[in-house]
């Protein structure tokens, strides 16, 4: 186990705080025998391969060694391996080659991943699903679809259940599959929706279902899915920005006038009810605000109504400055405000 860790010069690896020599020394910690030694050493690893959405030289070599590490019984900290994983191979620094080495690090363990799918344990399992999806790449989307299939149909947790199901959904929106193959992960979803007594739990498996169309909406199951959002505003549970994603997606792909009317009622109770000013930064950050185009005169009514209900909220106004600006949009709040 880690042999390789002393073939490498870490004096001359950068890692975002400390010395290079430092990282070994981390990284057998994740093999000791006291757990809470373990869990300090990685939150001092994340710490000092990713920052902010960067990584470091650090990053491309400690990479191998998580991996190692997820096969081993030793190792208790297996989820939050799996966690640094997930956002170094997600990450958007400064050097492109770096990024990229990173990531192609981060897709050699995609086999350890899979393996994970069926882990007893529940954060495991889930870290590992979103891991395995997000690391696979066009070639490995039939094997990512399938094994997704097969971890959803057996899964008994609600919320890895939910993210299975639209992950399915992802799979096949940027896959090629046969009609046969979609009808059988269509019909394991709509078996699950019907079986599920949680609503949020169905609700959200309707978005999964919603995406395996391929961006040809099934009209049925969006009803079905604004029927469960009605349900669930009466019954007072907090929405999602999952939700409201949900239904900002499929109206920019149909024109349908009570979806249009019930997403501008779903956002007046978030505004109302909700935690507003993360849920009005995450429709920024999923551009609600910009429909291909950064011509505010053309933002349907629904978007309109984002963009008031944003500058009505927003506490921290700077935080979402640099996203406007890259956009071509006017950053000061009564400048956005006369637009629309």
């Amino acid at each position: 186990m880690l042999e390789k860790l002393n073939q490498i010069n870490w004096s001359e690896v950068e890692a975002c705080y400390v010395p290079g020599e430092q990282i070994p020394v981390l990284i057998r910690q994740l093999i000791s025998i006291d757990k809470a030694v373990q869990l300090q050493a990685v939150q001092e690893l994340f710490n000092n391969v990713e920052h902010q959405a960067d990584v470091f030289p650090a990053t491309l070599f400690v990479v191998p060694f998580l991996i190692e590490l997820l096969e081993e019984d030793a190792v208790y900290v297996k989820a939050e391996i799996l966690d640094i994983l997930r956002y170094v191979t997600n990450s958007n620094p400064r050097d492109i080659d770096l990024s990229t080495g990173v990531a192609n690090a981060v897709y050699d363990g995609l086999p350890v991943y899979q393996r994970l799918l069926m882990h007893p344990d529940k954060k495991i399992r889930d870290y590992a699903t979103q891991l395995f999806t997000s690391a696979a790449r066009e070639k490995d989307v039939p094997l990512w679809a399938n094994e997704v299939h097969k971890s959803l149909n057996l899964e008994s947790d609600p919320e890895i259940k939910c993210f299975l199901a639209k992950s399915l959904g992802d799979a096949i929106s940027v896959g090629q599959f046969s009609k046969d193959t979609i009808a059988r992960y269509r019909d394991t979803i709509k078996r699950l929706i019907e079986n599920e007594p949680d609503l949020y739990v169905s609700t959200q498996m309707d978005i999964g279902l919603m995406r395996l169309s391929k961006r040809q909406i099934d009209l049925s199951v969006f009803e079905h899915f604004l029927q469960q959002t009605r349900q669930l505003e009466n019954a007072d549970h907090p929405f999602t920005s999952n939700v409201l994603m949900a239904v900002s997606w499929v109206l920019h792909n149909v024109d349908n006038p009570e979806g249009t009317q019930h997403f501008v009622q779903l956002l007046e109770t978030v505004q109302r009810r909700d935690n507003v000013n993360f849920v009005s930064q995450e429709l920024i950050d999923k551009a609600f605000v910009i429909n291909q185009t950064s011509d505010l005169g053309n933002l349907k009514s629904y978007q309109k109504l984002a963009v008031k209900i944003i500058l009505s909220t927003v506490v921290d106004w700077r935080a979402i400055d640099g996203y406007l600006l890259r956009h071509g949009l006017p950053t000061e709040r009564d400048i956005l405000a006369q637009s629309i």
